[in-house]
């Protein structure tokens, strides 16, 4: 759409993320997350309304049922509830595997954490209402979608362009290049908060949580916390050399290649995250730990292995066995005890 190289694309895309999250680390992460959300709401409002526009036929229920019909002209299966020939709504497991694993995905450590740039406690409520709306303005995106079937039919051969082909049909030049900076911003918002998560994961869990509390390394609490400053500045751009060289070359579906990602962090982690928040006894790490191996391993094994076709479907039966894993051993395996138990 911009004519830029897939591979220029992607080096420019991972410095712009490297260089932001290097200089401001999780400030800039969320203020730039809240920019871009806004850009991508503005968006997703556009597309849809540009498409009863496009498609108008005297009113907006006459406008939709043209376009169903259109799209029943091409293959009667693109208006059921359950398409056959989908690999992620074929069904209603499907299709409740699919939602289950967005409720999933939402808890994911890199955009749960914008949770921490919270001041206060009470402006929680107000993050809670201001993700909704902001979802409502940006799932309607998924709009475009449909538009472009309906415009341009079988003629597209790639669905991950799918938008982009039916910005190109709909707008003037001007129009088509903005879309393309806010889509560059949709891809930014993302990958600058896994930077961050796991820049934090070799910071703070490896270095600070395993290697200094442990005793590995004796090293006194304000001089750690420095170099644990400087491990997590220096990983993000060792992230973003790694993250260019795994998608150097372009999968067949990107949209099958980042649910295979968010699946298998939702199936490890949702178990322990949920219950941190909602269990009443305390649990041994080690049933955190299995939780998460089980969870990822079960993921792994379901969709790899051809049991389930579907990457969300996936996911969302690999996140349930997470998180029974993790009640299940929580009630069963014994809490260490702690020092000063064991002390006295």
């Amino acid at each position: 759409m911009l004519g830029i190289p897939y591979q220029t694309g992607i080096i420019l895309i991972a410095s712009i993320v490297v260089l932001y999250v290097f200089a401001g680390g999780a400030v800039a992460d969320i203020y730039t997350d809240a920019v871009q959300a806004v850009m991508m709401a503005i968006a997703g409002v556009f597309i849809f309304v540009s498409g009863i526009v496009m498609f108008w036929d005297g009113s907006i229920g006459s406008t939709f049922q043209g376009i169903t019909h259109n799209l029943a002209r091409q293959n009667e299966n693109l208006v059921k509830v359950f398409n056959p020939e989908s690999t992620h709504f074929y069904s209603f497991s499907a299709a409740a595997g699919a939602i289950m694993i967005q409720w999933a995905f939402a808890s994911a450590p890199h955009l749960f954490n914008k949770v921490l740039g919270l001041k206060h406690e009470k402006d929680l409520g107000k993050m809670i209402a201001t993700y909704i709306v902001a979802s409502i303005f940006s799932l309607v995106i998924l709009f475009g979608g449909i538009y472009s079937r309906a415009a341009l039919g079988t003629t597209v051969a790639d669905a991950d362009v799918a938008l982009i082909e039916y910005a190109v049909w709909a707008f003037p030049a001007v129009i088509v290049a903005i879309l393309g900076v806010v889509i560059l911003a949709a891809a930014m918002s993302t990958t600058d908060g896994i930077f961050v998560s796991i820049s934090t994961v070799f910071a703070n869990d490896i270095f600070l949580k395993v290697f200094v509390k442990r005793g590995m390394m004796d090293i006194e609490d304000r001089r750690a916390e420095r170099i644990a400053f400087i491990i997590s500045r220096i990983t993000v751009p060792i992230i973003g050399l790694l993250a260019c060289l795994l998608v150097v070359k372009p999968p067949a579906y990107i949209g099958d290649v980042m649910w295979i990602g968010i699946s298998g962090v939702a199936a490890g982690t949702m178990g322990p995250i949920l219950y941190s928040v909602y269990g009443k006894k305390k649990a041994p790490a080690l049933a955190a730990e299995l939780s998460m191996v089980i969870g990822l391993l079960s993921y792994l094994i379901l969709y790899f292995g051809g049991i389930i076709p579907s990457t969300m479907s996936a996911g969302a039966v690999a996140t349930f066995i997470g998180i029974v894993t993790m009640a299940g051993l929580a009630h069963t395996l014994q809490p260490n005890e702690s020092v000063n138990e064991k002390a006295g």
